[in-house]
């Protein structure tokens, strides 16, 4: 169950995460685009291409897997090692000068992969015996803070670029 769930999520983060990265060549600049991928020169605009998609995905895993007491550690893992690693691998195309699409849909599926296997191992660990709330609990706060901020971000560098 947890390698079925794993696999449809990368699919499922993968494809999300590549349409959030490419919004503005579909939809005109608006808030609800705004939402999903900011238009920010920060660091925040270039790596929170999954976080959204994740935190989407462990909604939808939440009613089979929140039983797991590891289930909202191998979320918030996911979001960190899949930042993480698009901060690495994206700056260092702009470190050489070789920034392009094909890179950036790499990027998303190479930490996505990544992610999506942290996730794994860390709910194939988990036991079942945490209660299905602090899961969800877990969830709602952390797409609230995705929410606060995405609209509300920051005054620093790292969320507005200067």
């Amino acid at each position: 169950m947890i390698l079925f769930f794993s696999v449809f999520g990368f699919i499922f983060i993968s494809c999300f995460a590549i349409v959030t990265e490419y919004i503005y060549e579909i939809f005109p600049v608006n808030k609800i685009t705004n939402f999903f991928k900011p238009i920010s020169k920060g660091v925040w605009g270039k790596v929170n291409s999954t976080v959204l998609p994740i935190i989407i995905w462990g909604f939808i895993e939440l009613p089979i897997m929140a039983s797991n007491t590891h289930f909202l550690m191998s979320v918030i893992l996911n979001i960190f090692v899949s930042c993480a690693f698009l901060y690495v691998i994206k700056f260092s195309a702009m470190l050489f000068n070789k920034e392009n699409k094909f890179i950036d849909i790499v990027s998303i599926l190479i930490t996505t992969i990544l992610g999506q296997t942290l996730s794994y191992l860390v709910l194939y660990t988990g036991s079942n015996v945490l209660e299905f709330y602090y899961s969800v609990i877990g969830i709602v706060i952390l797409f609230i803070m995705y929410i606060i901020v995405s609209l509300y971000p920051p005054k620093s560098a790292f969320f507005n670029g200067q």
